[in-house]
């Protein structure tokens, strides 16, 4: 190590010390030594690789803080990231409930926080700021404000604050227009490549009468496959204790109960069913079917001088699905809020208009 790493390494390590109460109780120790620096460019070449090696001593040999401030580029980032991992780390292995340990392991899949950092040039990629509070909300588990709506739902069930209730019920449609919406984007995108697509085909299969929401032919396969979308929740009672536990349980659920669903289905040529589970969670987590399939959708992008731009392509559309999963939350939520709200208000009619008369 060089003087010149050594002194950069000791100013960041010093102004990264008030971070080390976020970290476990062996790295105490680098509290008194880092405290002891306070303006690097005042030491000598000399003291400043003796202070710098007092550092990397004091650490656990087994920590990969070594290897941070051994090679001290991006080191403020490294140091940063080493700290959020640490805070990931003990909540995961502590949380709360089983609720907000299965929306933690289901944030950290690869696309569930898109929406986030999607610039909003145009309406497919802008969230209402209404929707984008209660999308907030959803993702930092804060509760849903029901304010003056009737807990009690009009199936007859009671309506929680975390907002789980009012997406998954079925009463007024919302998981419908969720997944017709989804399937919608999804016919967008194989319509961008010019895929040969059809929305639920009818006579699809010989043997029965399911109908899968998209037929279109893979170029990668060489076949024709049929997409059936889905939305999963990691709340629900069949999954939650697993999901706590472990990311994508409930995509990788429902993907298992599709494929023996069309197990068994034949098309009019005699072929069995090549099927591709699509499957989101409801906090934005992607099946591993759906990851592959966009996959294999963007080695057939290719830009204006024909060239593949593979990874442009599943960036644009992982925003994309990620902002119209989050806008169909909130657009349930807020929907379903509103009706309860008429319906209170309906009810308290009923109740005052027979005492005035």
């Amino acid at each position: 190590m060089t003087s010149v790493e050594a002194t950069s390494s000791i100013a960041f390590v010093s102004s990264w010390a008030r971070s080390l109460a976020h970290l476990p109780q062996s790295f105490e120790d680098l509290k008194d030594l880092v405290s002891s620096i306070c303006h690097p460019a005042k030491h000598s070449d000399h003291d400043a690789l003796s202070i710098s090696s007092q550092l990397l001593q004091a650490l656990p040999a087994s920590t990969s803080l070594v290897n941070l401030i051994s090679n001290p580029i991006k080191l403020q980032h490294k140091l940063n990231l080493e700290r959020t991992d640490k805070i990931v780390s003990s909540v995961l292995a502590h949380p709360q409930s089983q609720r907000s340990g299965a929306r933690f392991r289901s944030l950290q899949g690869l696309g569930a926080g898109a929406w986030l950092d999607s610039i909003p040039h145009s309406a497919k990629f802008a969230l209402k700021p209404s929707d984008y509070r209660i999308a907030t909300r959803l993702r930092l588990g804060y509760p849903v404000p029901l304010g003056s709506v009737t807990p009690i739902c009009e199936c007859g069930k009671v309506v929680d604050t975390d907002g789980f209730h009012l997406i998954t019920c079925k009463t007024g449609g919302g998981p419908i227009w969720t997944h017709e919406t989804l399937t919608s984007v999804w016919s967008d995108c194989l319509q961008q490549l010019k895929m040969t697509h059809q929305r639920e085909p009818r006579d699809c299969y010989t043997n029965s009468n399911d109908r899968p929401d998209i037929i279109a032919f893979d170029p990668q396969l060489g076949c024709d496959v049929e997409l059936d979308i889905s939305v999963a929740h990691p709340w629900a009672k069949d999954v939650i204790a697993q999901a706590s536990m472990e990311g994508g349980v409930a995509a990788a659920t429902r993907e298992f109960r599709k494929s023996e669903k069309y197990a068994g289905e034949r098309d009019v040529w005699g072929r069995s069913s090549n099927c591709i589970a699509l499957v989101f969670e409801h906090f934005g987590h992607w099946g591993s079917e759906a990851l592959q399939f966009l996959h294999r959708l963007s080695l057939q992008s290719v830009d204006e001088d024909g060239r593949n731009n593979s990874r442009d392509f599943k960036l644009r559309w992982r925003r994309c699905f990620s902002i119209a999963l989050q806008r169909c939350n909130a657009s349930v939520i807020s929907r379903k809020l509103m009706r309860l709200g008429r319906s209170k208000l309906h009810s308290l009619e009923n109740f005052i208009q027979p005492l005035c008369t």
